[in-house]
C-alpha cells in the first residue's frame, strides 16, 4: 500500500512539474515579447486583451489536469 501510494505521490508530482514548466514558458514569451525596459506592466498586458488571451492560454493548459 505505501508503494502504491508513494508512486501516484510521484506521478502527481511529475505532472505538475511539467504544467510549472509550460506556464513560466507561457510566462517567459509573453515577457519576452511585451516587456519594456525590463518591465512587464499590467497597462502592457491589458492592450489587445493580452492578458485575457495569456488566462485562455493558462485555463487551456490547466484545466484538463483539476475537476470541479
Amino acid at each position: 500500500m505505501g508503494q502504491l501510494l508513494k508512486g501516484a505521490e510521484r506521478g502527481i508530482a511529475k505532472k505538475y512539474a511539467a504544467l510549472l514548466t509550460q506556464t513560466k514558458a507561457l510566462l517567459a514569451k509573453q515577457y519576452a515579447d511585451y516587456e519594456k525596459d525590463g518591465q512587464l506592466t499590467l497597462q502592457e498586458m491589458l492592450k489587445h486583451d493580452r492578458l485575457k488571451k495569456m488566462m485562455r492560454e493558462l485555463d487551456f493548459l490547466l484545466k484538463p489536469h483539476y475537476k470541479s
